[in-house]
């Protein structure tokens, strides 16, 4: 049976794939927060924004919402509900009260009058007496079994509780005393019945004389020009004509609508997949920073679109500017470079805008609060400059909106001062981009510029230790930051990410420091007494031993990498020539003198092995001189080179070339030669 192995790379362009996928359709659902085809935004007493709006069909002027109310309840106000008089048999009565009394033909008599007196009126349950005083009725409508109608009102009616003592305080004492007797009220019922289906069609009938609109506007009619106030006039025929499109294309174009959305949605988010293969193929190929894209994207996408919800149920549009929308290119340039920071912020920025009425001025806002973002944080050091650049975000915001309110109306009055206390409150919550970042560096094992700086500080708990228990070791880590920092910088690579890798490269000389020549201090050397074999196993050890302290000391993957990668696969080249050379003909196994790491793989991996190879000759030179250093440095780098231990990083020759001449010129003037200062001849000292 054939097995089919898929590898790596295709799992995970298909992982991506699912992903963008998703990130496109819920962008989709979430689309569906704004009107899809009236495509303006008002306001009753601001200007109307936009070019002069003509009527592009023959549509009526719809009453608002309180005119129809007002109408309705003026309408209802000569409103009766319907009752049925029912027919009640008093024989039926009697013939209970026979039964259970055994009358005389008088009392049933004498009674049969009293029922007569009592269903002559007009009698309501209990219950729908304070349903109509509840509804604020006071008129109602008998119909009889003939189906004439009249009117009465609540006063004439009566329950069976007042009729029964409205009976009883106009009888005389033979007849209260019967009435008594023979517990008359029991058999007193309702003779009125609620008509439910006349009454509705009756209401109906009223409000249908409602006319729900009030005049026409004829096609190519000017609706509003720019400029111009949204009176209440305007108002109301402006929503008129929103609630016309609605039932024009709500039906028919809301598949095309949705095609659209998609479209547009799908185009955009793969131009940002293209922008990462052709020009960042570092971060597409890495499965967690695509997933760091899309999350963010999605997550501001949808963060709008709610707020634009509650915009609406609040009848405050910009509403939508309480997101941060700039938490996009702040955490990217946190995390990444700031071409790609901006890239992202105006893909997300225009996704965001396809769902509001006016896209044009928070386009134009939001595109400036990015490019202020991505200026203000140009080295991200220290964490206070999230604090400036939030302050920067909110003078951005205030002037922008300011300018382009005076622009459109030319009145001081218009500018609206909720929408500065939004500004606000969105720069607030930007200084959560503080805990975002944490949450980020932990989800997606990313490294911020501000911890590597944390990180690379002397006064560091480990790094304090290493000064102690290795300084020789100690120093030359200094040295080789220094060295590697500036060969970064001249190539482009990040030179804070590979000075803070070198401080830590070599912590695991710490388990056995006094056999490490730097920090012997011209003492005699352990390892000289002792056996080749195990000399060289304390000597590989370090890249072990350093790789475990500094996962019990929780540092980051990245620079746990420079560790491992620091010497490659390289053979521990004295050891192995010493062996040779002591042992001319016995077969040496190579493996036993090379390091158990692995080649560098990245730039900055690259950098420090070349600097710190360099930094550790150099110490053995016999003479500092500049042609001396140069040969050194050649014969160094070449030597790597030559074991392939760069063939796995993206270094280009010219790179390499580039960090020779920065490591040459770093170590001429760490050497340079110095002065000697003169000596006071003996006569001046006797002065």
């Amino acid at each position: 049976m054939m097995k089919f192995k898929v590898s790596k790379d295709i799992i995970e362009n298909l992982i991506k794939f699912g992903a963008l996928i998703c990130l496109v359709l819920i962008m989709v659902q979430f689309h569906s927060v704004r009107t899809k085809s009236f495509r303006y935004h008002y306001v009753e007493g601001h200007p109307w924004t936009y070019e002069g709006l003509q009527a592009p069909f023959d549509f009526p002027i719809y009453k608002s919402n309180a005119a129809i109310e007002a109408e309705r309840a003026e309408m209802l106000r000569n409103y009766m509900p319907c009752f049925r008089l029912e027919e009640v048999s008093i024989e039926t009565i009697l013939d209970s009260l026979q039964k259970q009394y055994s009358l005389s033909i008088q009392e049933r008599n004498q009674c049969g009058q009293v029922f007569l007196r009592i269903f002559s009126e007009n009698i309501l349950s209990g219950q729908d007496m304070q349903w109509l005083a509840d509804s604020t009725y006071s008129n109602i409508k008998i119909i009889d079994d003939h189906n004439v109608a009249q009117s009465k009102t609540l006063l004439e009616c009566f329950t069976p509780l007042t009729i029964y003592s409205k009976i009883t305080a106009i009888s005389d004492s033979v007849t209260l005393e019967l009435i008594d007797r023979f517990s008359i009220y029991k058999y007193i019922v309702p003779n009125l019945t609620y008509d439910e289906s006349m009454s509705e069609k009756l209401r109906n009938d009223i409000l249908s004389k409602i006319a729900i609109s009030e005049g026409t506007i004829q096609y190519g009619e000017m609706i509003i020009d720019r400029g111009e106030i949204v009176t209440k006039e305007k108002y109301q025929i402006l929503q008129s004509l929103e609630r016309q499109y609605q039932e024009i294309y709500s039906s028919k174009q809301s598949w095309l609508s949705l095609l659209g959305d998609v479209m547009l949605e799908l185009f955009f988010v793969l131009l940002l997949i293209l922008y990462l293969v052709r020009f960042r193929p570092g971060y597409y190929k890495g499965m967690k920073n695509v997933m760091f894209f899309f999350i963010l994207v999605g997550l501001m996408v949808s963060l709008s679109a709610g707020a634009i919800k509650l915009g609406e149920m609040l009848n405050l549009p910009m509403c939508v500017y309480l997101v941060p929308l700039a938490w996009v290119p702040i955490l990217i340039r946190v995390f990444f470079d700031a071409r790609t920071s901006l890239y992202v912020h105006w893909i997300t920025l225009v996704l965001v805008a396809l769902m509001l009425d006016d896209p044009f001025t928070y386009v134009l806002i939001q595109v400036a609060v990015g490019m202020v973002v991505v200026t203000s944080l140009k080295d991200i050091t220290v964490r206070s400059q999230l604090a400036t650049t939030a302050l920067y975000v909110f003078l951005t915001y205030s002037f922008i909106y300011t300018a382009l309110t005076l622009s459109i109306t030319g009145d001081i009055t218009k500018l609206d001062w909720i929408v500065y206390v939004l500004f606000a409150i969105n720069c607030v919550l930007l200084l959560l981009a503080y805990g975002l970042i944490f949450l980020c560096e932990k989800s997606f094992k990313m490294l911020s510029s501000m911890t590597l700086v944390e990180l690379s500080n002397v006064n560091s708990e480990l790094l304090m230790k290493l000064a102690q228990e290795a300084p020789g070791t100690f120093q030359h880590s200094l040295q080789v930051a220094n060295l590697a920092s500036e060969a970064a910088k001249k190539i482009g690579a990040d030179s804070l990410l590979v000075r803070t890798g070198a401080m830590y490269h070599d912590i695991g000389k710490m388990v056995n420091p006094q056999n490490f020549t730097e920090n012997q201090q011209g003492g005699v050397n352990p390892l000289s007494s002792m056996p080749i074999m195990e000399a060289v196993a304390i000597i590989l050890a370090h890249v072990t031993d350093g790789e475990s302290i500094a996962k019990k000391n929780h540092l980051p993957q990245k620079l746990i990498d420079f560790i491992v990668t620091h010497h490659g696969t390289s053979k521990a080249r004295y050891f192995y020539n010493t062996y040779v050379n002591t042992h001319p003909n016995e077969k040496v196994d190579e493996s036993l003198f090379m390091y158990k790491g692995l080649k560098p793989f990245t730039r900055e991996q690259g950098i420090l092995m070349m600097a710190d190879a360099v930094e550790a000759r150099s110490r053995s030179l016999n003479e500092y001189s500049e042609k001396s250093i140069d040969e050194m440095v050649e014969q160094m780098v070449n030597a790597q080179i030559n074991d392939g231990q760069l063939n796995q990083t993206p270094l280009t020759f010219k790179d390499i070339e580039d960090i020779k001449a920065v490591l040459k010129e770093k170590l001429r003037n760490i050497y340079h030669h110095r002065i000697t200062y003169p000596e006071l001849n003996f006569q001046e000292k006797e002065k």
